[in-house]
């Protein structure tokens, strides 16, 4: 099995090696992982035009990879951005993106789940997502934690963010009621604090 993880959005070459090593120790034993990340596009992506900023590069790798006999391909970003269009450019490679694949998993793992955005202007995006990806009903809560996802990614300030994200999810669970968190960013996901995070609050992230 072969996978290449697709980055959207322009990312220094030392984070794209970062994050290919983490996801080489989460994959299954003989599945081989690789990262391609686009040369034109947004420094990051924040918002619905950012997301479609990003779909003319990344629909490109995706067509390379296909051709460089890649089994699936991950779209490295949690708004899935190109996602259907890129699906209609391959025929013989698994395309899925994070965001809708999150969101199915969260279902499976409780009743009501809630998902973490960087900043307030995903918010609705996200619900949207939810709604194509058949789940909305499930959807109880959506919250930023207000960090850009540049600050994120520069790996700074980690056990503030963990703190901020702690102090959200409590929050949503106090209010909403929310058994499952879902991290609605890549940037955030790849900060590796997850099981913290559950450690913590006490149910799934």
């Amino acid at each position: 099995m072969k996978i290449v993880y697709l980055v959207p959005g322009l990312m220094p070459p030392e984070e794209a090696e970062r994050r290919v090593g983490l996801m080489r120790q989460w994959a299954a034993p003989g599945t081989q992982v690789d990262i391609s990340v686009v040369t034109e596009g947004p420094a990051s992506i924040e918002s619905t035009y950012e997301e479609l900023m990003a779909v003319p590069a990344t629909a490109r790798l995706a067509m390379e990879a296909e051709a460089a006999g890649y089994d699936a391909a991950i779209i490295g970003c949690a708004g899935d951005p190109g996602i259907d269009a890129i699906r209609e450019l391959t025929t013989h490679m698994l395309v899925v993106g994070p965001g809708a694949t999150s969101l199915h998993a969260a279902c499976m793992l409780g009743h009501r789940f809630g998902v973490l955005e960087t900043d307030d202007g995903m918010l609705q995006s996200c619900s949207e997502m939810a709604f194509k990806a058949g789940v909305l009903p499930k959807l109880a809560s959506v919250a930023s934690i207000d960090v850009p996802v540049l600050e994120m990614m520069a790996g700074k300030d980690i056990e503030s963010h963990k703190r901020k994200i702690v102090e959200v999810c409590r929050g949503m669970m106090q209010k909403d009621r929310v058994d499952v968190i879902v991290m609605g960013c890549m940037s955030m996901a790849f900060m590796d604090i997850a099981e913290q995070i559950e450690a913590e609050i006490g149910i799934p992230v």
